[in-house]
């Protein structure tokens, strides 16, 4: 052993350790039943560290983590000696695969499969996997050192379980002898497993009690002016207090009224309420709140409304109760009410669940329109507002002389009579514009070019003033949208493919999973349409089509 390690050994060693060494044993043998020998074998392990304290090396992790492999190895040992299987230690997981039998073909390349399946996991992810399937750890107390709440950790352990699965059908497992996977942890893994989770709790249990931000900003809203306080040294709770006292608020109530946190100096959290309402909620924190809902007529009115924009889904192997996209402004609107009437939840709490289940990521978290913030919506966001300008009888003729000079410049003489059509029928539209029969659009929000639109009736003047509003913007419907692909067939002739019309977003995902995405996959296997194309046929979106063509 170094002689570095020496000070650390003999300088009460016991009373460092023992707390560490107890609390492994315990947790390890009330798995299996044997929690009234839990005594013998503290003292068990303690004599087998002892013996092989000469063997520790600081180079494969520290003396805690040496401490508790022996430990668990004792520990385990110990339970064999009773008759006990280890596979038997995992109390209501005893059909979980990674502790129960796992058919392979050879031990030598699935002991390989497993460091190298462990090696990919996450830092969070492997000291999970160290707390509960090497060391024990209850989800209470999993929830305890992560600083999570208890529901969140059966999801965590849950999507853990399945990153491990795929690995192990990447791997190859086939049918033949059975080994454990825990039992086939190389020792280099086990060290680094378990440095890995000592530190780890090391570090919660030093951060403990302190107010830590990275990179938070504070804003004060009182309620005449606003004052933005940023604080780039967010490490101790002294220099918080002192800056907070600066602004005259009262620095010891953290969840007083009108104090929002900004995080990554983008998203406004407010201490006090939800300002947005919650898009994504674990499946039994929103039946809890449905049960808050008094049972009366008002009451059954929230519960229906909640239970009409609120679908179950599975994420990970979590149950959420998912946000639909197709509420209007003034029913979002309703709804946050009801959710800040009936829970004490507020922004920071909803971030602090996301963050519990790793989804602050997640899309469906937040509003899927907020990309759209440049965007001038009507009542609902299935109407665009544009600014529009319609061609006159000026600029018409300018166009029809632009292009009959540009056209006998380049069009070849087999083309020339299907261009004089052309120009003659414009010439018959500018007629008509001149009697009010004709309008199409020049200009869409000050873009020339592209896409246009517009209205004709040979018969009488069309009155316009009933598509636009009363700030003068032309109301454009989303929907009913006419889908239609255009492609080449096998005679490379231009063909085009019209499907059902939608009236809504809905309406549209039905026809692109029933209809465009099979006719689609049709077309690409028989070499008709590039991946390019095929991409964008089958992932658009009508609303995100013409906000690319009118506002971006």
């Amino acid at each position: 052993m170094d002689d570095v390690n020496i000070p650390e050994v003999n300088n009460n060693f016991y009373e460092k350790y023992m707390p560490q060494i107890r609390a492994i044993v315990t947790r390890i043998l009330s798995n299996a039943n044997q929690a009234q020998d839990i005594d013998d074998c503290v003292n068990t392990a303690f004599v087998e560290i002892m013996e092989r304290l000469q063997q520790y090396s600081e180079s494969r992790g520290s003396l805690a983590a040496f401490v508790a492999i022996i430990t668990r190895s004792a520990a385990l040992n110990y339970c064999k000696s009773n008759s006990r299987k280890s596979g038997e230690l995992v109390g209501d997981d005893k059909i979980d695969f990674l502790s129960a039998p796992i058919e392979t073909e050879d031990k030598a390349e699935f002991q390989m499969l497993i460091d190298m399946i462990l090696s990919k996991l996450n830092e969070q992810e492997s000291i999970l996997f160290s707390m509960k399937y090497l060391y024990f750890y209850t989800p209470e107390e999993i929830a305890k050192v992560f600083k999570i709440n208890r529901n969140a950790v059966d999801g965590r352990v849950i999507r853990l379980k399945n990153k491990i699965k795929k690995l192990l059908l990447k791997g190859g497992i086939t049918i033949m002898s059975k080994e454990y996977f825990i039992d086939n942890i190389s020792d280099e893994t086990l060290a680094k497993l378990t440095d890995r989770m000592v530190k780890f709790e090391r570090r919660q249990k030093n951060n403990s009690g302190k107010f830590k931000m990275n990179n938070i900003i504070f804003k004060i809203i009182p309620a005449v002016a606003v004052f933005l306080l940023v604080f780039v040294l967010a490490n101790n709770l002294n220099i918080f207090s002192n800056i907070a006292k600066d602004t005259g608020e009262n620095e010891t109530n953290p969840s007083m009224p009108g104090v929002a946190v900004v995080v990554d100096e983008e998203i406004v959290l407010s201490n006090s309420e939800l300002t947005e309402i919650p898009r994504l909620i674990e499946k039994s924190l929103f039946e809890y709140f449905m049960i808050n809902i008094p049972k009366n007529k008002a009451g059954k009115r929230v519960v229906d409304k909640m239970k009409a924009y609120y679908i179950l889904k599975d994420i990970d192997g979590v149950e959420f109760y998912v946000f639909t996209s197709d509420a209007s402004d003034r029913e979002i609107k309703e709804m946050l009410g009801y959710w800040n009437e009936y829970t004490s939840w507020s922004d920071i709490g909803y971030h602090k669940m996301l963050e519990d289940y790793n989804l602050l990521d997640n899309e469906l978290a937040y509003d899927p329109y907020a990309k759209y913030a440049h965007v001038r919506f009507g009542n609902t966001k299935d109407i665009l507002l544009l600014e529009v300008e319609w061609y006159t009888v000026e600029t018409y003729t300018e166009r029809i002389e632009e292009l009959k000079k540009q056209f006998s410049l380049t069009v070849y003489d087999e083309d020339k009579k299907q261009i004089d059509e052309w120009i003659r029928s414009m010439e018959e539209d500018l007629e008509l514009i001149k009697e009010g029969k004709y309008y199409t659009t020049r200009l869409i929000n000050g873009k020339e070019g592209g896409y246009s639109f517009g209205f004709r009736n040979p018969d009488k003047p069309i009155e316009t003033s009933q598509y636009f509003d009363k700030d003068g913007y032309y109301i454009f419907y989303v929907y009913p949208y006419y889908a239609d692909i255009m492609y080449h067939d096998e005679d490379n002739v231009v063909q085009f493919a019209k499907f059902t019309t939608s009236q809504s977003k809905r309406e549209y995902e039905r026809t692109l999973k029933n209809e465009i995405i099979p006719f689609c996959d049709d077309l690409l296997e028989r070499g008709l349409i590039p991946q390019e194309r095929y991409d964008i046929y089958t992932t658009l979106d009508p609303l995100d089509y013409y906000v690319s063509m009118f506002f971006d």
